[in-house]
């Protein structure tokens, strides 16, 4: 079950943002793996539900000081230092 937020945020705040989300009433949230990313995109689950479908962080480290970013409005997959800026979605 994804939740997204349009907020944007480094690396570290993404993940710390689904690592404290208490959303639907529910807690144990978590930044979804680049597989998690692409199924949810390729699923087009989050198109046409008002969700922002640009570049959104995986927990799915690249290398040091990268993680993979996966677009989700065509499943476009990148990687972005940790520092930038991306969306963050939360998977249950």
């Amino acid at each position: 079950m994804p939740v997204t937020s349009a907020n944007t945020g480094n690396w570290s705040d993404a993940n710390s943002f689904c690592a404290s989300f208490n959303g639907l009433g529910l807690s144990g949230w978590r930044m979804p793996t680049l597989p998690e990313m692409n199924a949810l995109s390729s699923s087009l689950e989050m198109n046409g539900q008002g969700w922002t479908l640009l570049g959104t962080w995986s927990s799915t480290p690249y290398s040091a000081g990268l993680h993979y970013i996966v677009r989700l409005s065509d499943d476009n997959v990148g990687a972005n230092p940790d520092t930038l800026l991306d969306l963050v979605s939360c998977v249950h």
